[in-house]
């Protein structure tokens, strides 16, 4: 069965889409940061003296997590259930309910015995485990045996941190650590929410921490400030692209023109 997968969505007050960014979509003047969309509204403006903190990501496809599950240390005797564990927390069941219900793909389990003869061993335990993960076809993970110890490999990135549970005396660690994808027009597409403003497949991506000061009547008229969050994607593929990723980040980390910085403007 096809298996659906969905990263946990970005929580932003204001979501920026740049498919065709020029020089003029991000300007910094009299310390002030204006971002316009692709049709040159103002999307969004901001005091540099509000910045936070910034993290930026270029697209990538992930690392799909391998787990390493080392039987050896498991007292293995003839006839008992061992029991293996694992699931992905970004894999979804579409008719467990799916994308309608948020409902996730319930953990796969797996369990095994070994009869008296051929006599028991963490070598046959571990082949036993193997052999039952890569017969479900349910599962969004594959199994790969080395002896006394196991791999479990993810299917997609998309799944996730794999999390695993196996027999007292394994030690599950990670064989290759799992590296969220980035700026998938899936991505953008859930921050969004309106597919006529997502026309590219990869983005690069800020995420931009900033006070946001907000009005509030029972502070007698003044106004409040509330920790807010702008996420800026830029289509790596435009010509635009590169130029566009290196202003804001010379506007974010403070290499701007110093002057640029400054609030108050001359006269």
């Amino acid at each position: 069965m096809a298996t659906n997968y969905k990263l946990p969505k970005i929580t932003a007050d204001t979501v920026v889409v740049l498919n065709s960014p020029v020089a003029g979509d991000t300007v910094l003047a009299n310390g002030v940061l204006t971002v316009l969309d692709d049709a040159g509204n103002v999307a969004l403006k901001v005091k540099a003296a509000d910045f936070l903190s910034y993290k930026y990501a270029a697209n990538a496809l992930g690392v799909a997590n391998k787990l390493k599950i080392d039987v050896a240390g498991v007292t293995v005797i003839a006839n008992l259930s061992y029991s293996v564990s694992v699931y992905g927390p970004y894999a979804q069941n579409f008719f467990g309910g799916g994308k309608e219900s948020g409902a996730v793909y319930t953990t796969r389990t797996y369990d095994v015995s070994l009869p008296a003869l051929p006599a028991p061993t963490t070598a046959l335990l571990s082949a036993a485990f193997v052999a039952r993960i890569n017969a479900d076809t349910n599962a969004y993970f594959t199994a790969t045996d080395n002896g006394t110890n196991f791999n479990v490999l993810a299917d997609s990135a998309l799944a996730g941190s794999l999390v695993a549970a196996a027999p007292l005396g394994s030690v599950i660690t990670d064989a290759v650590a799992w590296v969220s994808p980035v700026g998938s027009s899936t991505e953008v597409l859930a921050q969004v929410n309106n597919a006529a403003l997502v026309v590219g497949s990869v983005y690069n991506r800020f995420v931009v921490n900033f006070r946001k000061p907000l009005n509030n009547n029972i502070v007698n008229g003044l106004k409040v400030i509330k920790d807010a969050k702008l996420i800026i994607y830029i289509d790596k593929t435009d010509a635009g692209a590169a130029a566009a990723v290196i202003a804001i980040t010379k506007i974010l980390n403070g290499t701007a023109t110093a002057a640029d910085y400054l609030g108050c403007p001359a006269v």
